[in-house]
């Protein structure tokens, strides 16, 4: 239990959107700002290529079930963009099914969450897919490149680039969010849907009830740096306690 306490996310799970319906013509427009680099790539790579390997649908698509993409939408969506290259029948066949199965609605019946950073981090880079954290798996030339496209200045760029040359690779995307927003605080980013969700609150598209941005940002930044919780005396000794006692 303590070994895997560092590779193990704890936080909201993003099953399911409570901030309402969030319509697949609208993704264009919000993967601009509101998408982490790891989805906008997902969401570009799709536009482009009109496919999206498992690894990459799986990461793509829960982000937009989390994000508030009903069942309908995400099939009409993926079905729109997948026929520009197959028949329909085919994409019934083929896919259809594990969108179905990641809402919940075939197989085991359970609805999946989203990916977290952390696991996002530990996925392997496979050719001609999107799957996995950009500022691990992109070459330092080419993710200049794209940082570059998406509009940040040559200092911007630098100041991800610090993060991402010591493997800090949420602190990058916490600095992202920060020139992205003009934020004067950087967010601890520990997941892609909660990267969305500050950025709609910043942007004051959420009515949910707000604590000030600075107080959240920072919030979120503590939570997301120590990574895991660290436990007091009493409880690492109630720990210990309740394992000696079970394998007694």
């Amino acid at each position: 239990l303590l070994k895997s306490l560092h590779t193990s996310y704890t936080g909201k799970d993003y099953a399911l959107s409570k901030e309402g319906i969030v319509s697949p013509e609208s993704l264009d427009q919000l993967s601009i700002k509101s998408f982490p680099i790891c989805m906008r790539s997902c969401h570009e790579y799709l536009r482009t290529n009109h496919h999206l390997k498992h690894g990459g649908r799986m990461q793509y698509g829960l982000f937009l079930k989390g994000i508030g993409v009903t069942l309908e939408d995400s099939l009409r969506f993926f079905r729109e963009e997948f026929t520009k290259k197959i028949d329909g029948e085919q994409f019934a066949k083929r896919y259809e099914y594990n969108i179905y199965h990641n809402y919940g609605k075939k197989g085991s019946m359970i609805s999946y969450t989203p990916y977290s950073c952390l696991k996002i981090i530990q996925e392997n880079a496979v050719q001609d897919d999107c799957r996995g954290c950009p500022y691990k798996t992109n070459d330092a030339s080419m993710l200049k490149v794209k940082l570059a496209s998406y509009g940040l200045s040559a200092v911007h760029v630098q100041e991800v680039m610090s993060y991402v040359s010591k493997g800090h690779y949420q602190l990058a995307c916490g600095k992202y969010f920060q020139i992205m927003h003009d934020s004067p605080v950087e967010l601890g980013v520990h997941h892609p849907n909660q990267y969305f969700e500050e950025s709609q609150n910043v942007m004051g598209n959420r009515s949910t009830k707000k604590v000030s941005n600075t107080k959240q940002l920072n919030r979120n930044r503590r939570v997301a740096s120590e990574n895991i919780q660290v436990m007091n005396v009493d409880e690492d000794d109630e720990l210990w306690n309740t394992a000696e006692s079970q394998e007694s």
